[in-house]
Parts: C-alpha cells; structure tokens; sequence
C-alpha cells in the first residue's frame, strides 16, 4: 500500500526501522523457532517507538523473550504496549497486549474471573490462540470443568497444527503450558 512506499522510499533511522519490523516479521511468520530469530533484528525492535504502527514489535518481543528470558520479563517488556488504550476501534490491533494482561493476572495468581471476562470482552474470536486460551482459563476459573477440558483441548490441536507453519506457535505452546501449570498448583 502507500504506507510501505512512502516508507521505503524514506530515508534514515526510520526505513531502517521500518525494515527490521518487516524482517522481524518475516521471521515470525516462518516456521523458525522464536529462539533462532536475529538478535539484531530483535534489537532494533526494542529500540522503536510504543504506538500502535509497532504494536508487531509487542508480540515479537514477547515471543523472543518468554525463550530467552522467561516469562516474567517477557511480560515486563511489553508494558508500555500494555499502557496503549484500547478502544472499538483498535481492539483487534491490541488484543495480544490484552490477552498476556490476561495471562498476568494468572500468573501472578491473581484468579479474578470477573476481571479476566472484562478483558475477554475486549478480544474477537478472528484470533483463535489468545480467544481460545482465554475462554479454556475463565472457564476453568469459573468451574466449568468440561468446557474447560473442551477449550484447552482445542487450543492445544491448534497450537501444534500453526507449529507445523509457524515458528511463534512455539511461544503460545509455551503460554498454555506456563498457564496450565500455573491453573494446576491453585487447584
């Protein structure tokens, strides 16, 4: 579109940066594991400006570091984006960033089942993976046993049919297993 024009036509840090996020993202489109994506490329991601044109960045960086740092400071490397308002009309954008203030609460114990159905309300099922794993963890919070079972048994033949294509299911494999984990030690 005339958006990748003027941009490659630009000259300066911002084409170099406008470069990275589409190598960043080729990257992640392949099915190369987060932990094998370039150092540099990652980098240079750190280094763009938190706005929504770089909301990639987010779940770039997430991915990367959930392997290299854990998921803690994978969490941490994203607030800013997690600060981003979330509106009708950028939701889809930003449902990412929703979903891991989501996995946050779980995984600072925080079970607060009407909290997580405010942020699932800001989320659209055109996302399967973080739609999904936010239903099986209100569901599972909520004791509905069965769908829960149902959900996480969905989102796991998901996640390991995207791994077969795509190299960042490999981080949403690791967030169901962190969550699970995290669901397992409150019951």
């Amino acid at each position: 579109d005339g958006r990748i024009l003027v941009e490659l036509l630009s000259k300066g840090k911002d084409k170099e940066q406008f470069l990275s996020s589409i190598l960043l993202l080729k990257e992640m489109m392949s099915p190369a594991h987060p932990k094998s994506w370039s150092p540099k490329l990652v980098k240079q991601a750190r280094t763009a400006p938190v706005n929504e044109e770089n909301i990639a960045n987010s779940y770039l960086l997430f991915y990367y570091d959930l392997f290299e740092k854990g998921y803690d400071e994978a969490s941490q490397g994203i607030n800013a984006f997690k600060m981003l308002p979330v509106t009708k009309k950028n939701k889809m954008l930003l449902q990412s960033v929703t979903h891991v203030k989501q996995l946050d609460s779980v995984m600072n114990a925080r079970f607060d089942v009407d909290e997580l159905r405010q942020l699932h309300s800001m989320m659209l099922p055109s996302e399967p993976i973080s739609y999904t794993r936010s239903e099986w963890v209100i569901a599972k919070l909520s004791g509905n046993e069965t769908l829960a079972k149902k959900k996480l048994t969905d989102l796991k033949a998901k996640v390991e049919q995207g791994k077969k294509q795509f190299g960042f299911f490999y981080a949403e494999e690791m967030m169901t297993n962190l969550v699970e984990e995290k669901l397992e030690q409150k019951d």
